[in-house]
């Protein structure tokens, strides 16, 4: 008994130490925090300052060790599949925030309500933008090799997938052309290929190792934001509808 006893305590022991480390990583790598910003937010949540400088210490020990082989190492490129990938990506966005202003009618809505006819036409506009933006971030991420391209890449398809998914879904798509229906299938196939391709492609994986991805918390504002904005029309669509 007194050795399970034992062993629950050191058990309860390893979990702590490895949130102490997680989180003040976390700090250090994707907030940018120093060492002395560290140590006092751990000293606030309990930590011994001693433990809490250790810790720190360790981390960027161990940062400033895989730096040196980052830059011992080859020199990492995007070639291949991923070149085309990232050219479809960045040339498709570019491309839709343009016909999307030059398509652009205010008139299109007039069958909505008095809010919902505004909020219909800005979250149009703001999912061109956002499209734009958000492809230009990801090529960058890409090719300048950024712990966060890969999410970046996936939220880019999964976005431009439920987006076209709705717009056939209450068939309000083109009868030919740019916005077709046969234009709006193969860009659903589009992102479900190339969603497979981030997600398995030995290439992928060998430039962006998984323990070495991060999300870093603009990124979730950035693609939580289109979310907002639409779930905002629907509301009003909803509202308006009763």
């Amino acid at each position: 008994m007194s050795n399970m006893g034992q062993n629950t305590v050191d058990k309860s022991k390893i979990e702590e130490i490895n949130k102490i480390y997680n989180y003040a990583n976390k700090l250090i790598l994707e907030e940018n925090k120093t060492k002395e910003e560290v140590v006092a937010v751990l000293v606030e949540m309990g930590v011994s300052e001693q433990k809490a400088s250790s810790v720190c210490s360790d981390i960027i020990y161990q940062v400033s060790l895989d730096k040196e082989r980052d830059e011992t190492a080859p020199k990492k490129t995007v070639k291949g599949w991923l070149t085309f990938f990232l050219i479809s990506v960045c040339v498709g966005a570019i491309i839709s925030l343009g016909l999307g202003f030059t398509q652009f009618s205010l008139s299109d809505y007039d069958g909505y309500g008095n809010i919902s006819k505004y909020l219909g036409a800005f979250s149009e506009i703001y999912f061109y933008i956002f499209l734009g933006i958000l492809g230009v971030y990801v090529t960058i991420s890409f090719v300048n090799i950024n712990p966060n391209a890969v999410f970046l890449g996936k939220a880019y398809l999964i976005v431009l997938f439920l987006n076209n998914l709705i717009v056939l879904l209450i068939g309000s798509y083109a009868n030919s052309h740019v916005g077709s229906f046969s234009q709006l299938s193969r860009s659903l196939v589009f992102c479900g290929v190339w969603f497979c391709y981030l997600s398995f492609s030995k290439q992928v994986n060998d430039l962006f190792p998984s323990k070495k991805r991060i999300v870093y918390s603009r990124d979730i504002i950035l693609i939580s934001s289109v979310v907002i904005v639409f779930m905002l029309f629907f509301l009003a669509v909803l509202i308006e509808s009763f």
